[in-house]
């Protein structure tokens, strides 16, 4: 029994110093990843949950699109590699994902409860529903709503909901120019504000209404009114060429 216990410390030991720390990460101490090929990465867990309990997942880490959640980060266990939450006192409330990601693996989500997750891509099974005990909620594009309904079975219908504020990119970064999706009700202020985005030889200047970028939104003040349940609040943002 020993003997078979020093042989399998031996082939961790290998295993851990055959690890190319180039593919396997942190991107500024916010989230683990690993590099799927030399244009995309997968991201694991964050490593540490945001006081406001929301979590914005990347659309890109340095020059790297961020394609796929969730990876195997050794031995076959999730380890790093899915999101968890280690506590009551500080859990996510909300997680937030670009369109850049296009693949969730199985269990991502399985440490996640009773979170509302954005997703602003095309359809496909995003691996959230995967315990009656979760509790999580969905909310999709308007236009694709119907598609995420008939992905999954008719019992989760009622956790799937059309998103009303959407972010959008104003530039040709990735299809659709989605950066995020959120969902408020009738005049209430918009709190919970997406990261600043990137756009190389570009500066960002905010928000605005328009895909001219005329009226820039108040985020202090500012509240969204729906009169329709179809009306969604659409905003753009201004980019500045460097000079």
């Amino acid at each position: 029994m020993r003997k078979i216990y020093y042989i399998f410390m031996i082939a961790l030991l290998l295993m851990l110093a055959s690890c190319n720390l180039d593919d396997v990460g942190l991107n500024n101490k916010i989230f683990y990843y690993e590099k799927i090929d030399e244009e995309s990465i997968a991201i694991g867990n964050v490593i540490e949950i945001p006081e406001n309990g929301a979590v914005f997942i990347p659309y890109q880490i340095d020059s790297y699109n961020v394609s796929k959640l969730g990876f195997n980060s050794g031995l076959g266990f999730g380890g790093n590699g899915y999101l968890s939450q280690n506590s009551t006192e500080n859990m996510f409330t909300r997680c937030y994902i670009p369109c850049s990601v296009n693949s969730v693996m199985g269990g991502y989500f399985k440490f996640v409860n009773h979170t509302k997750i954005f997703y602003g891509g095309k359809a496909f099974d995003l691996e959230c529903f995967n315990n009656l005990r979760e509790g999580n909620e969905l909310y999709v594009l308007p236009s694709e709503y119907d598609s995420f309904c008939e992905i999954y079975d008719d019992k989760w219908h009622q956790s799937i909901h059309k998103a009303n504020v959407i972010y959008h990119l104003n530039n040709d970064s990735f299809e659709d120019n989605v950066y995020y999706l959120d969902y408020y009700n009738d005049n209430e202020l918009i709190t919970y504000i997406p990261p600043i985005p990137n756009r190389d030889g570009f500066t960002f200047k905010g928000w605005y209404m328009e895909e001219e970028c005329i009226n820039e939104w108040d985020f202090e003040n500012s509240k969204p009114s729906f009169n329709t349940s179809d009306y969604k609040l659409v905003l753009y943002s201004k980019w500045i060429k460097e000079k």
